[in-house]
């Protein structure tokens, strides 16, 4: 797959760069680069392709709602940009929330590096427990940051669709009227003129 090839190309990268640069990097935030930025990479690319047929779809549908009903389409277009504002709000808030989580794994990579390169000095200057405290306090922010952007996720979805089904009842609703002939139709206004 995509993921796998492209960590491999980012390994075989990063092992010919120059042992000064290596030497000055951290071990942790390779290794999360190696494992969380090309999959982040990956949805990227995929949120792209997405997006793309989505608006082609919306475009295919606003003519065909068009051809049925210029009110229909009217309310389609009129709701659209809250929608789509409201989405982007929402997946603010969610990349914000992911990228916290990424800095609170990183400052737990370090803790835990850090930890374990002082692993023989700890039992000479007994700091085991104050770096203990300080792995337990990492491991915690990271599991708060999971359980925010888990929530924000819920939330986020929740919303839209909300906002999907409220959408959904008012174009059926319209649609309904136009069909039992209390609004006039496209069609027949253009008719009668």
């Amino acid at each position: 797959g995509f993921v796998p090839s492209m960590q491999r190309a980012l390994a075989t990268h990063i092992a010919q760069l120059p042992q000064p640069f290596l030497e000055r990097c951290n071990e942790a935030e390779l290794l999360a680069i190696l494992q969380q930025d090309i999959i982040a990479v990956d949805a990227v690319i995929s949120g792209l392709f997405t997006l793309f047929l989505s608006v082609l779809s919306l475009f295919g549908l606003l003519v065909v709602l068009f051809l049925m009903s210029w009110m229909i389409t009217l309310l389609v277009v009129v709701a659209l940009p809250s929608f789509v504002a409201y989405q982007m709000h929402a997946e603010h808030q969610v990349t914000s929330a992911a990228r916290n989580l990424k800095l609170a794994e990183r400052n737990y990579l370090k803790t835990i590096e850090e930890s374990l390169f002082c692993a023989s000095t700890r039992k000479v200057l007994d700091v085991g427990d104050a770096l203990d405290s300080r792995v337990a306090a990492a491991e915690a922010q990271v599991v708060s940051c999971f359980d925010i952007l888990d929530v924000r996720k819920a939330r986020t979805l929740r919303a839209l669709q909300l906002f999907r089904l409220g959408l959904q009842v008012c174009i059926i609703g319209l649609g309904v009227a136009l069909v039992s002939g209390v609004v006039p139709s496209s069609s027949s206004v253009s008719t009668t003129q």
